[in-house]
């Protein structure tokens, strides 16, 4: 048998070298997999929303309070921001506090303006807009197609849109720090 002409001594080394070798594998692999993770979520985040750059149609929409609004399309200077959620996402009621603060900062600057798109039924939109205080102005039972079109179904989602319905910021996920920042930045219009 091999093992038997192999050394005691080096035998005894062959087990916990290979479990050595195993780890280090285990390891490079999982780094590996964090990279590639990283990598396609990245990607994700650029199939989710449209390009900047990219134009988004202008759709007609009702707010809560029964007010119409024009999505993608305003006066010249003017860029809107909309925020695209559903009452049943945990990312998105995580970031509310981060909206209030965005609302309130445009609100004190001009040219800009947060727009709430809920997913949902007008009942519970209501009641979510309620319960969380959202202080800016949410739309409701716009058709499926739009959400496609604006490329709203992975929630929250965030866009700013100018006058002309071109589409200066995109971004997926949660808002916080820095992405606040950013979202007022590409709000205010160049001056």
């Amino acid at each position: 048998m091999i093992g038997d002409l192999l050394p005691v001594r080096l035998r005894a080394l062959i087990l916990p070298g290979a479990l050595l070798v195993a780890a280090a594998l285990v390891v490079v692999l999982g780094i590996q997999l964090r990279a590639a993770r990283a990598e396609l979520q990245a990607e994700k985040g650029k199939a989710i929303l449209p390009t900047t750059g990219q134009v988004v149609p202008a759709v007609r929409a009702r707010t809560l309070a029964g007010d119409s609004v024009l999505l993608g399309e305003g006066e010249p200077g003017t860029r809107q921001v909309l925020f695209i959620f559903n009452t049943r996402c945990r990312i998105c009621v995580a970031t509310l506090p981060a909206w209030a603060r965005v609302h309130a900062r445009l609100a004190t600057e001009a040219g800009g303006s947060v727009i709430g798109w809920s997913q949902d039924a007008d009942s519970l939109t209501e009641r979510y807009v309620r319960e969380h205080q959202l202080a800016f102005p949410v739309v409701v039972g716009l058709p499926l197609k739009y959400l496609k079109l604006y490329h709203g179904w992975a929630v929250p989602a965030t866009l700013v849109v100018d006058h002309e319905g071109t589409v200066v910021y995109g971004r997926p996920g949660a808002l916080s720090g820095e992405a606040e920042d950013s979202v007022v930045s590409a709000a205010l219009p160049p001056r």
